[in-house]
């Protein structure tokens, strides 16, 4: 099927921003990932079912969530919808939104540069409670701080539940935590969870241990 005007003028400007700082087109899709090994940030070209053109979406996924789908757990939308009027002017406007995007790429890499800032961000935001806490509480536990890691696990195995995946999601705390007396234990089954997630999502294979 030949390829929309608008779409190949999103993927020339992503291949000559963002592929030279190592960014990566999944498929021959919109969405672009910047690969950490256990986290990625995730660059969406995202399209509207109404008018040719592009929102611009950015942030990151952390792997350890293993939700077999590529998915936002910090930023999301960073640019409003552009359409496509003319192929000069929605040319300029790609290239705009891929720099954009390039700028965003190079402002997480620098924020998430350790597994320890990556805890200290998430403990900060574990009051959300949910996805949030779970989040909060492995990263605790990989970087060895299992008091904190222990009291996420516990305060997430206490909400209410509202949804059966909010259950499941109480249900594998419960399982994890039950690891933390033993650390290359429970890094251990974080591991796999990163490892089953970039399976899943078809990404290269990495070192069994990330941590």
């Amino acid at each position: 099927m030949t390829q929309a005007i608008h779409s190949k003028l999103i993927n020339a400007a992503a291949r000559e921003i963002l592929a030279p700082m190592g960014v990566r087109q999944k498929g021959r899709s919109r969405l672009w990932y910047d690969d950490h090994g256990w986290w990625l940030i995730l660059v969406e070209f995202q399209p509207s079912g109404f008018s040719r053109g592009t929102y611009l979406n950015v942030g990151v996924n952390w792997l350890w969530s293993n939700f077999g789908y590529f998915a936002f757990h910090e930023g999301h939308r960073v640019e409003s919808f552009v359409e496509f009027e003319m192929e000069e002017q929605f040319n300029r406007e790609a290239h705009r939104l891929a720099e954009r995007a390039a700028q965003q790429v190079r402002a997480y890499r620098d924020t998430f540069h350790s597994i320890e800032v990556v805890a200290d961000f998430l403990a900060a935001k574990a009051h959300k409670g949910g996805w949030t806490l779970y989040q909060a509480a492995v990263a605790a536990g990989i970087c060895g701080r299992r008091a904190d890691a222990s009291k996420f696990f516990d305060m997430l195995s206490r909400e209410p539940s509202h949804a059966e995946w909010h259950e499941d999601l109480k249900q594998r705390a419960v399982e994890l935590s039950k690891s933390l007396q033993d650390l290359s234990d429970f890094r251990g089954r974080v591991n796999e969870l990163i490892a089953n997630a970039r399976n899943q999502l078809r990404l290269k294979e990495w070192p069994s241990e990330f941590f």
